[in-house]
């Protein structure tokens, strides 16, 4: 094989990597909800616990996800201004509708038109969960 064809071959085999390896590498989507009710509704279909950020239950515009059941006086115990980085928070997500909050004081993510923050491993496991529906 002479040095031009060796260069085509490679070209070409390195284009077909590209083309049949690319989709694996591509970054997932993020879920995408419209407010918090939505992630509810998802949340119950998946096996996931809520509780409001009303003491009577009532569902607004924020939630805590976790993977048991918590309950008021749990929630209140996290601390927001550092969420997902005490033991308390293992499980546990806060999710809220972004309306006109831009930037957050806080590390978060978002999905849609919601902003969560909390346990890493949830999140990750929840956006996993998503993407292969």
């Amino acid at each position: 094989m002479n040095k031009t064809q060796l260069v085509w071959f490679s070209l070409v085999f390195g284009l077909l990597l590209v083309l049949l390896l690319g989709p694996w590498f591509r970054p997932q989507p993020y879920p995408n909800f419209n407010n918090v009710q939505e992630l509810v509704a998802w949340a119950k279909d998946h096996g996931l616990h809520y509780r409001s950020d009303w003491q009577d239950g009532r569902v607004t515009s924020g939630i805590t996800l976790s993977t048991r059941q918590i309950t008021w006086e749990q929630i209140c115990l996290l601390c927001r201004a550092a969420p997902g980085q005490r033991p308390n928070w293992k499980g546990v997500i806060w999710a809220i509708d972004r309306g006109t909050l831009t930037t957050p004081p806080w590390e978060c993510r978002v999905w849609g038109k919601i902003l969560v923050t909390g346990d890493p491993a949830l999140l990750d496991r929840i956006e996993f969960m998503v993407a292969v529906e």
